[in-house]
C-alpha cells in the first residue's frame, strides 16, 4: 500500500497505521478486498503492474478464488494487484436484460461505477440473485459493495425475504450448483452526488437512517448508518468505455461523489485491521471501527450534516451513524462487541413477523432459544439484543433492558466507568457503572431504558438520540451510539 492519494490517507489515520504493519509497503499484506460492483479495467494505469512494483504481491495461500478472462480482460489481468475476477450475471441472462456487446461478458467495467471491483455485477441495475452469489463464491478477507434497494421487499421482513427469494428462485442440481435463477429483484445505484463548495460535513445525497424491515416501513432495531467515511468529490480508476458520464467519456480517472466513494475507505480500514488482528471476527472489525469513530471535526466541533433544503445541522447517529472513522483508534479500541452466527441467527428469529418455519426455510437452521437472564428465565426475542456496538430501540413503550457483551482486546487490566447521554424522554442506565476487566476477559453489561415523557405512546413514536461510553484507567475511550 503506497500513498498515492492527497489528503484521504491521512484525515481518516491510515497513515499512521502504516509503520505498525511493516511500512506502507507492506500494510494490507495477507488480506484480500473483495470488491462487488460493476467490473474492473485492467488496463487502467491504477492496476497495470510491473516485475518491478512492490505492490505487485501474490495473493495469500488461503486465498482460493480464480482468475476468470473474458472479453477486454484477458488471462493476465490478474498481476498481483487484481488477485482474483469473476463476472455474475445469470440472472440477468435469464431475465433477458443482459447484453454482452453492452455490458461485456468478462469482469471488465463497462459502466465506470467498479473502479476497484473483482466480482462484476451486470452495469448498475444488479439482479438481486446476482449480489448474493458474488458473495457466496468470494474467498476475500472482506467486501466492499455499496447498494440501495429500489424498493423494500413485501412481506413481513427485509432480512429474512432477501434470502426466501433468492432460494425461491434458484434452481441448483443434485450437487448443489446453480443452474438457472429466476429472480428479477433489482439493486440500484444509491444517490446521485452533488457538488458543492462547502467544508466536509455529512452530504445531503448520504443515505440516512432509520433502517426500515419491512414494506410498510416499519423501523428496524438496527442503527443506519454504522460509520461515516469520505466520499464527496473522490478521485479515483474510470472506465474509458463508460456512457454512464458522458462528459468523461474516454478518460482513465474521474472525481466522483457518493456512498459508492466512501465505502472502498472503509474497507480499507478494515483490511487493515484485519491484517493487525487476523483472528477478529467481522463483528469485532466493525466494533473496533465503530467504537473508535469520531462525533466532532479535528477543531473538537460537532460534526455536521446538510439537510435535502440546505439547512445544516448537527449530525446524529441517523446521519453518521457512530461517526467518521479512525483508522488510527480502530486498531486499538480496548473493548469490542462479538457476535458470531447463532446470534445473527437469533436476531433473524426476533424480526417481527417471523415465524420459525420461516427462518428454518430459508437458513436451512432451527432458531436457537433465547438466553437465560438471571431470575428471569428465557428472555423474550428482541433484535436490539443483537450484540452490536449501538442499541437501537425501535419502539420504546415503558421499558426495555437490553445486554451487551464486551471484550477485552487490551494488553493490560483496565477499569472502565460508563457515561450515558441520555436521549430526550429516555432515561438510561447501565450496570455495572464501573468495572475491571483483564485482556481477553468477557463482561456483560446491563442497560435499561425507561421512558420518561408524558404518554408512552407518544414517547415511543418519536426518534432521539443519545451516546454512551466509558473512560478507561488506560487509553481507551470506547463509545456507542445508541438511539431509542
Amino acid at each position: 500500500m503506497v500513498k498515492t492519494s492527497t489528503h484521504t490517507p491521512n484525515y481518516i489515520g491510515a497513515s499512521g497505521v502504516w509503520p505498525l504493519l511493516g511500512g506502507s509497503e507492506h500494510a494490507g499484506d495477507g488480506v484480500v478486498i473483495g470488491m462487488i460492483d460493476t467490473g474492473i479495467d485492467p488496463k487502467n494505469p491504477s492496476f497495470v503492474s510491473s516485475n518491478m512494483s512492490s505492490q505487485a504481491k501474490s495473493p495469500p495461500a488461503g486465498f482460493k478464488g480464480i482468475c476468470r478472462a473474458g472479453n477486454r480482460f484477458p488471462a493476465d489481468s490478474c498481476n498481483g494487484k487484481i488477485v482474483g475476477a469473476r463476472w455474475f450475471a445469470r440472472a440477468a441472462q435469464e431475465s433477458g436484460e443482459f447484453n454482452a456487446t453492452i455490458h461485456y461478458a468478462s469482469p471488465y467495467d463497462s459502466d465506470g461505477h467498479g473502479r476497484l471491483a473483482i466480482y462484476k455485477l451486470p452495469i448498475l441495475w444488479w439482479i438481486l440473485s446476482d449480489v448474493i452469489a458474488a458473495v457466496d463464491r468470494g474467498w476475500c478477507g472482506c467486501y466492499s459493495l455499496s447498494m440501495a434497494p429500489s424498493s423494500v421487499s413485501p412481506g413481513p421482513a427485509s432480512f429474512l425475504n432477501l434470502l426466501e427469494y433468492y432460494n425461491n428462485n434458484t434452481v441448483r442440481d443434485e450437487v448443489g450448483n446453480v443452474v438457472s435463477f429466476g429472480a428479477t429483484a433489482r439493486i440500484l445505484e444509491g444517490r446521485h452526488a452533488t457538488y458543492t463548495g462547502e467544508a466536509p460535513v455529512v452530504a445531503d445525497y448520504s443515505s440516512r437512517g432509520p433502517d426500515v424491515e419491512n414494506s410498510q416501513l416499519q423501523p428496524a432495531e438496527v442503527l443506519k448508518p454504522n460509520v461515516m467515511a469520505p466520499g464527496h468529490l473522490i478521485w479515483g480508476a474510470w472506465s474509458p468505455t463508460s456512457d454512464a458520464m458522458p462528459e468523461i467519456r474516454g478518460e482513465s480517472y474521474a472525481l466522483l461523489s457518493g456512498t459508492s466513494m466512501a465505502a472502498p475507505h472503509v474497507a480499507g480500514v478494515a483490511a487493515l485491521i484485519k491484517q493487525r488482528h487476523p483472528t477478529w471476527s467481522p463483528a469485532m472489525v466493525m466494533s473496533a471501527i465503530m467504537t473508535s469513530a469520531d462525533a466532532a471535526d479535528r477543531s473538537g466541533r460537532p460534526l455536521m450534516a446538510r439537510g435535502s433544503e440546505g439547512s445544516l445541522d448537527p449530525a446524529t447517529p441517523f446521519d453518521m451513524g457512530a461517526g467518521a472513522v479512525n483508522a488510527a483508534r480502530a486498531m486499538d479500541p480496548g473493548l469490542v462487541f462479538d457476535a458470531g452466527y447463532r446470534d445473527y441467527l437469533r436476531f433473524l428469529c426476533s424480526v417481527p413477523g417471523v415465524d420459525d418455519a420461516a427462518v428454518l426455510r430459508a437458513v436451512g437452521a432451527p432458531c436457537p432459544l433465547p438466553p437465560a437472564r438471571a431470575g428471569a428465565g428465557a428472555a423474550a426475542r428482541w433484535c436490539s439484543d443483537l450484540n452490536s456496538a449501538s442499541v437501537t430501540v425501535a419502539s420504546l413503550v415503558g421499558s426495555r433492558r437490553v445486554e451487551r457483551r464486551v471484550t477485552s482486546v487490551g494488553a493490560e487490566n483496565e477499569t472502565y466507568v460508563a457515561y450515558v447521554r441520555a436521549p430526550e424522554g429516555v432515561a438510561v442506565r447501565v450496570w455495572p457503572a464501573e468495572f475491571a476487566i483483564a485482556p481477553g476477559a468477557t463482561r456483560t453489561l446491563r442497560i435499561v431504558l425507561n421512558a420518561t415523557a408524558p404518554g408512552a405512546r407518544s414517547a415511543s413514536a418519536r426518534w432521539c438520540s443519545g451516546a454512551t461510553g466509558s473512560t478507561a484507567s488506560g487509553s481507551h475511550s470506547p463509545s456507542t451510539p445508541p438511539p431509542s
